[in-house]
Parts: structure tokens; C-alpha cells; sequence
């Protein structure tokens, strides 16, 4: 089974699919057998997380809830709920990951933004400026490899010798919300914001996603404003805003 084709199930169940589309996978439910095994599989999990959870939008509960219910639902020697039948062994296998996906799914739908949805820096690209300067490539390599704890004392010895580098400066702040270290991370944001470097409306994008993290919707939502009409990342922060709380 493909990725996509757990999409399109969760967009039939969901009913967000267009006729012709419905139409389509109707007719491929009709001669493809695993195709149709794992539809099935599928609805009967969505039915069982439906009536289990209901609309909550605690996140940390939701997550608790799915890591509880996977087990109860996988469990071999527990009877299925009233009108889930029990999966076979080779079943198992796909049913958890499908039921992760509707999990992924089903909370986007419900709950509130998250940092991992919006965090989405590039490679970090020291040397090709820095030549063969050992410290930038090896912390160019560490961020990059997410290993953000090595990152981020790398970026704080380079710091050390020119404390004016608005791009390390970055990174080593972004590293910092990355080890949970935010009130220095946002330190080093708010300072990127007040200065006139390149990457000050990427501080201000970044600071928002650290209060993001922190669930400090309101910090977050007050630095969104401030990302300027025309900017690249206007129209990002303009349908984050909306999905915060007022």
C-alpha cells in the first residue's frame, strides 16, 4: 500500500473527496482485493478512534490516547469492540501504521497548530563561504544531521571569536528551540529583530514558532503581525495566525 492511497481513504471517510474521484476509487475497491482489505481496515479504525476520542483538542491527551488505544486495539487476546471485527496476524502490521496515520490525520483536523508543522529551515550552508574553516563544517554537518546539542556548542565557539554573525546567530538560535532552551533562543531571536540584518523577518518567523512550541499562542500571534505584507513568509504567517486561538 502506498502513502497516497491512505490519504485517499481518509479523504473518502472524511468526505472531502469530489464525486469522480469517489467514483474511481469505488471501481478500484471493486477488483483490487488488498486494496479493498485495507479500505476496510481502515474504516473499522476510523469508526473505533471516532467513538474512543470524540473531538478532544488537548493535544498532549490526544497523543496519550492514541499511544493508549493502539495497544488496547492491537492487543491479540482482547475481544474486538462491539462491531470491530479482530484483526488477523498479517493485519496487524498495516492496521497500526494505518491507524497512526489517521491519527495524524485526525488531529490536524481538530487540534491546535504545532511547531513540527511550521519548522521548516533549509540546510544550513557554511563552508561554501567559510572555505575549509574546520568549526563551520562541523557544525554545518551537526545541524544538518539534527544532532542540535553538538550544533549549538559549535555555534556558540564561533560566536565567541565574532559575535556579529547574524547567520550563526540564527541557527544557533533556532538549535536552541530545537534542545527546549528557549528563553535563550528567544533572546537571540529578539536581538536578530532588532537589528538590520537579512534574517530579521526569519527571527521574527522563528520567534513566533518558538512561543508557538511554548503555547504561548498570544507572543506567537503578536510576532506574526509583525512579518510585513510582501515578505516571503506574509502568507505563511497570515494562515498560521488564523488557526490560533483568539
Amino acid at each position: 500500500m502506498e502513502e497516497q492511497d491512505y490519504i485517499l481513504f481518509e479523504d473518502y471517510v472524511s468526505g472531502t473527496l469530489s464525486e469522480e474521484e469517489k467514483q474511481k476509487l469505488e471501481e478500484r475497491l471493486q477488483y483490487d482485493d488488498e486494496l479493498k482489505e485495507s479500505f476496510t481496515v481502515y474504516k473499522e479504525a476510523s469508526v473505533y478512534l471516532d467513538r474512543t476520542f470524540g473531538k478532544t483538542e488537548d493535544t498532549e491527551a490526544f497523543r496519550d490516547k492514541i499511544s493508549a488505544i493502539s495497544k488496547e486495539y492491537f492487543r491479540k487476546d482482547t475481544e474486538p469492540s462491539k462491531g470491530i471485527r479482530k484483526l488477523r496476524p498479517w493485519q496487524i502490521a498495516v492496521a497500526a501504521s494505518i491507524l497512526v496515520i489517521l491519527g495524524i490525520f485526525f488531529f490536524r483536523r481538530t487540534g491546535m497548530p504545532v511547531y513540527e508543522d511550521y519548522a521548516d529551515y533549509p540546510q544550513l550552508s557554511l563552508t561554501v563561504r567559510g572555505g575549509e574553516n574546520t568549526l563551520l563544517k562541523q557544525a554545518e554537518t551537526a545541524f544538518n544531521e539534527g544532532d542540535y546539542g553538538k550544533a549549538s556548542v559549535l555555534f556558540e565557539d564561533i560566536l565567541k571569536a565574532d559575535r556579529t554573525n547574524a547567520e550563526i546567530s540564527f541557527y544557533y538560535a533556532v538549535s536552541l528551540v530545537e534542545l527546549g532552551r528557549y528563553e535563550e533562543a528567544d533572546t537571540g531571536f529578539s536581538a536578530l529583530m532588532a537589528s538590520r540584518s537579512v534574517f530579521r523577518t526569519e527571527a521574527i518567523w522563528y520567534g513566533a514558532l518558538s512561543k508557538l512550541r511554548q503555547k504561548d499562542y498570544k507572543a506567537s500571534a503578536g510576532l506574526l503581525e509583525q512579518i510585513p505584507e510582501g515578505d516571503d513568509r506574509y502568507a505563511q504567517a497570515q494562515k498560521l495566525l488564523k488557526k490560533l486561538p483568539e
